[in-house]
């Protein structure tokens, strides 16, 4: 289920700390976003789902979930180009130490992030791997609202989608989607995925503490690969609203900073009004399938 394709129109369900977002994209050959609506987060998760779906008055209730948890377990592996029976046994083995012998209670999808050079010996894949008790909680939670589930995906995967529709340099891209709980930094090299690191928010959000989780994730970046010490930095989530967090963060690393806007895409607007980006940033990554 996980990064598999396909249906004409989707709602793309992002569940956060404290708001959950909703969108309808059609699939053309530019997606058309058609309609967004999002809802604060109540202690009745089921509630809040219907709440949303029913802002959102979607023409479709086939869904796709970017699916954010802790049990979540999100890698990249170098590994021989191969049938894919034969890679996922391969990606059991490589995973088996978070596993421990309960392989089977997890539910294993893949992608090559890029697509295999002939003659190369390794080749890069993304691999999730998700609890079938997790998958099974969030999938009777959405289609209690009435929802369709037709795909589960993970953020890296997500924003990865998103990120190859943006106008933007793509050769080294570090997005930050800073929640009311934690700080998501994800790193990628010409559109494909590099690394990504979550960091837990104890106390405030502050520009200290935003500042901090970007510089773990570049410094890391810069001693693994040379190309990516002049990554650009999109902000996405809550945090741009921190007066002037982008020319902050530039300040500090000498790096260019930017907040995710609708400009910035390369989308189909349905409705003229000003799309909040960076608040529907992984919604729309979701909605949008590829392959």
């Amino acid at each position: 289920m996980i990064f598999k394709k396909q249906a004409q129109k989707l709602i793309g369900i992002d569940i956060g700390f404290s708001i959950i977002k909703m969108v309808e994209v059609s699939q053309e050959e530019k997606p058309k976003l058609i309609k967004w609506a999002s809802v604060p987060c109540t202690e009745n998760l089921k509630k809040d789902i219907k709440k949303c779906r029913k802002a959102l008055k979607a023409s479709t209730a086939d869904a796709s979930l970017c699916l954010s948890d802790p049990s979540l377990i999100v890698k990249e592996l170098l590994l021989p180009f191969m049938a894919e029976k034969e890679l996922l046994n391969n990606i059991r083995f490589e995973l088996s130490e978070y596993f421990s012998d309960n392989f089977k209670e997890y539910e294993i999808s893949c992608r090559y992030i890029k697509k295999p050079e002939t003659g190369a010996d390794l080749v890069a894949v993304l691999v999730a791997a998700a609890p079938l008790s997790v998958l099974r909680k969030h999938k009777d939670i959405l289609e209690s609202a009435g929802l369709n589930v037709k795909h589960i995906d993970v953020s890296p995967n997500v924003l990865s989608k998103v990120l190859r529709r943006t106008t933007e340099n793509k050769e080294a891209v570090c997005i930050m989607d800073i929640g009311t709980k934690a700080i998501d930094v994800s790193v990628y090299e010409n559109g494909n995925y590099f690394v990504h690191r979550t960091s837990v928010i104890e106390k405030d959000c502050d520009k200290n503490t935003i500042l901090s989780a970007l510089t773990q994730v570049l410094d890391y970046c810069r001693r693994k690969n040379s190309a990516l010490k002049d990554a650009s930095v999109l902000l996405i989530g809550m945090g741009h609203q921190l007066p002037n967090i982008d020319e902050y963060l530039s300040r500090q690393t000498n790096l260019p900073v930017k907040i995710a806007r609708p400009d910035m895409f390369s989308l189909v607007y349905d409705i003229p009004e000003y799309f909040p980006a960076t608040l529907y940033f992984k919604a729309l990554g979701a909605a949008i399938r590829e392959g």
